[in-house]
């Protein structure tokens, strides 16, 4: 009995490693299918602005802060303005002869 039961078991082996290897190439071919197929090519669409929310939120407190800074700040700038346009910054104030003179002028 044991002699007709050894060549049933290597034959049930072997049968096992062909399936086996059988399933194996199934499953490998299976994932090459998967992974080659892309699938329907797309039309790129270019870059928008509005798409972009860290640049449209940055421009969006920018332009809040700009409001607020000329709502409440106008007597300020307009203080700066005057005190631009009124200064007089003449080439021969930066050449006196004393730094006396040269602070009286600014002042």
């Amino acid at each position: 009995m044991s002699e007709n039961c050894h060549p049933g078991i290597e034959y049930l082996l072997q049968l096992y490693a062909e399936e086996q290897s059988r399933v194996d190439t199934a499953l490998t071919q299976k994932v090459h299918h998967v992974t080659v197929q892309e699938g329907m090519k797309g039309e790129p669409i270019p870059y928008q602005l509005r798409s972009d929310w860290m640049v449209t939120s940055v421009l969006f407190l920018c332009f809040i802060l700009v409001s607020y800074v000329l709502a409440h700040g106008k007597k300020h700038l307009e203080q700066q303005f005057k005190n631009f346009s009124l200064s007089e910054a003449s080439p021969v104030m930066y050449f006196s002869s004393t730094p006396q003179e040269r602070i009286k002028r600014h002042l």
